[in-house]
């Protein structure tokens, strides 16, 4: 029995079994599993919120004849049966003097807690986002309920939207009653579903980004840092609001050529907040995401526009000037700003990197070196002529179990020597040893030393009809090439999705590639020998 001996990596049945054993499974998306925490998780975020807000007092900026006040009596579910009743504006205002004697409509048909002054239209409508909210986490959690595939993904959309939703409120009432002296006013229990919220959210991003969670995490502090520096200067700067009124209504010339200053303030405040907003947003999304570093960058080098924007104006426009600790603030905004650029650029920058060192990589190991064959033992039966020692040779290498890819040249060195003895016995062996010596001379000319040789086909065999070699297929003893047809070829087996379609004597290198992506999927059809196989080609490619 002849042994065969290739530069290519072997792996043995329980090797590829101790590989697959120790391969990093996701705790929470891990794949052919039913997910059954994250579908109780998805239950809990979606109907705790609901019942909360409907059981407990949540604040509510309303407007009476000369102020803005604070309804904290009511729960959310009372404030909207009172928007709808007949005597509704009784039922809100209960307890507060100057109230309306009716519901207010916006728009003459969107009933409002309130319908006058800016801040009290704002928040009036953006009540209604509640509901709506709801409505989307109770449809996520069917979803998660009887997809248990999709269940994570539906935590962590019911988890964003509950930390963005009552995280604003939450937010925005808070700025408002200090605002307006009305005191710190905060809903805990509110605050609870927050912070819940967003640590599940986080939690999520984890077990799917790992600890590249870590670099959009900070991002994300760092943001509400820069946002926040700006809510708590607006609500702890008492002479704030009579310098905006004095910016927004100069009539000095602006930056913009033909734009009065006051007009250029208007349009700075709104893009500012817009910015400011956005940024939030998007970096609550983007916890956990492992690409997007070149997007994050651009949207923090508006930011430190804008803030260096606010410094230029504390030191040139004199209504700005007066404001206090515009320039503290400002200039603390532009360091949060200009900090998150420069770690997005390192991070940038280490990723390129690893990136770059993992190309060279991939191409050294499609560059292998050159080693030399060895062939022990290898005998040349004695027959009459040399067409039947080609099948033999054939015949014994399919018989073999460790037959590759990649067919191995014999040493001719060794043959002739091997050749030699059998032309000393036997005059009809030398006519052999002159036949095979001369077919070996041939090959040699035809083909070029330093170029790799091509597989040899096994005799008798057509690859499917297929018009070029197929090498992996040569591979394969009988048992496995039906294993292998079967399975993803005529796909009897059932269907084989986010597999690319296995093109005999094509390029497949795609398919390999994704079928150990999805080896979760397809893990109990392939047998270990064929795996083995499948893994050892997928290596040396």
């Amino acid at each position: 029995m002849s042994k065969t001996y290739t530069d290519s990596v072997e792996v043995t049945n329980d090797e590829m079994k101790e590989m697959l054993d120790t391969a990093p499974v996701s705790p929470v998306e891990t794949k052919g599993k039913k997910n059954v925490f994250s579908r109780i998780l998805a239950v809990l975020l979606a109907v705790a919120p609901i019942v909360i807000v409907c059981l407990f007092a949540v604040p509510l900026v309303l407007a009476a004849k000369k102020d803005y006040v604070i309804q904290e009596d009511l729960t959310l579910l009372d404030a909207f049966l009172a928007l709808f009743s007949k005597n509704g504006a009784a039922d809100l205002y209960k307890g507060i003097e100057g109230g309306p004697a009716e519901i207010e409509k916006l728009f003459g048909f969107l009933p409002v807690f309130t319908s006058f002054r800016a801040i009290g239209k704002g928040l009036s409508v953006a009540i209604y986002f509640f509901p709506v909210a709801m409505v989307f986490s109770v449809i996520f959690m069917i979803v998660a309920i009887f997809s248990g595939k999709k269940a994570p993904c539906m935590v962590r959309a019911i988890a964003f939207m509950n930390t963005f939703l009552y995280g604003a409120y939450s937010l925005a009432i808070w700025a408002i009653s200090r605002h307006f002296g009305l005191g710190n006013v905060f809903s805990y229990p509110i605050l609870g579903i927050v912070g819940a919220s967003l640590l599940i959210y986080v939690a999520y991003g984890f077990s799917k980004a790992g600890a590249k969670t870590w670099l959009t995490l900070f991002l994300f502090i760092f943001t509400l840092a820069f946002s926040g520096a700006y809510v708590y200067f607006y609500v702890f700067t008492e002479n704030l609001e009579a310098a905006v009124a004095t910016m927004i209504t100069s009539t000095e010339k602006s930056l913009i050529p033909g734009l009065k200053a006051g007009m250029f303030f208007r349009y700075f405040i709104l893009a500012f907040t817009a910015v400011s907003v956005f940024n939030f947003f998007v970096s609550l999304i983007r916890v956990g995401a492992k690409k997007g570093l070149v997007f994050d960058i651009i949207r923090y080098v508006f930011s430190l526009i804008f803030a260096g924007f606010a410094v230029y104006f504390a030191f040139t426009v004199d209504a700005v000037k007066d404001i206090e600790n515009i320039v503290i603030f400002a200039a603390a905004a532009a360091g949060v700003a200009l900090l998150q650029i420069v770690i997005c650029a390192i991070a940038k920058g280490v990723s390129s990197k690893k990136a770059k060192n993992a190309a060279a990589a991939v191409e050294t190991e499609e560059e292998p070196e050159e080693e030399a064959v060895v062939v022990e033992d290898y005998t040349v039966p004695v027959v009459e002529d040399a067409p039947v020692v080609e099948e033999t040779v054939a015949e014994e290498e399919e018989e073999e179990v460790g037959v590759y890819a990649e067919a191995v040249p014999y040493d001719y060195a060794v043959e002739e020597d091997n050749l030699g003895e059998v032309e000393s016995e036997t005059a009809e062996e030398d006519a052999v040893a002159e036949t095979v010596e001369a077919e070996v001379e041939t090959v040699e000319e035809e083909t070029p030393a330093e170029e790799p040789v091509a597989p040899v086909a096994p005799a008798g065999y057509d690859f499917y009809n297929s018009k070029s070699f197929d090498p992996f297929i040569a591979s394969l003893n009988n048992e496995e090439r039906e294993q292998f047809t079967n399975i993803f070829i005529l796909k009897y087996q059932g269907e084989t999705k986010n597999l690319p379609d296995y093109e005999v004597g094509g390029d497949n290198t795609e398919f390999f590639r994704k079928v150990f992506i999805f080896l979760g999927q397809y893990r109990d059809r392939i047998p270990d020998s064929l795996l083995a196989k499948m893994y050892q080609f997928a290596v040396k490619r």
